[in-house]
């Protein structure tokens, strides 16, 4: 029977208790959330928005489809996927971080 590993022991000086590790990485990525579209552009060097596209379309995703993106984010991809399955389609986004989700309430919507 294999046994579950953490990604690294606890990290004392952000955390002291395994327990406290999901809030203090919630809690980061809510800190981050207003960079994050910003970082996204300069660390793809701009390609971001067509990357996005390219893999929604060679996933075969099209109009009139339903997508449930996880871990969505700022919601980049749920974005990108929306203009792909137009308004016979649907797109929901879920995350984890709120701070994420409230970023992104700005991205373009059809």
């Amino acid at each position: 029977m294999s046994r579950r590993l953490a990604p690294h022991p606890p990290l004392p000086q952000y955390y002291g208790e395994e327990d406290a590790r999901p809030r203090w990485v919630r809690g980061l990525f809510d800190r981050t959330a207003g960079d994050y579209d910003r970082m996204e552009a300069i660390l793809s060097g701009g390609s971001g928005a067509w990357y996005r596209g390219e893999a929604l379309a060679r996933a075969g995703l099209g109009a009139g489809m339903r997508v449930l993106d996880v871990a969505s984010g700022t919601g980049l991809v749920a974005a990108a996927a929306l203009a792909r399955v137009g308004e016979s389609g649907s797109v929901c986004a879920a995350d984890p971080s709120l701070g994420m989700l409230a970023a992104g309430q700005g991205i373009p919507r059809i």
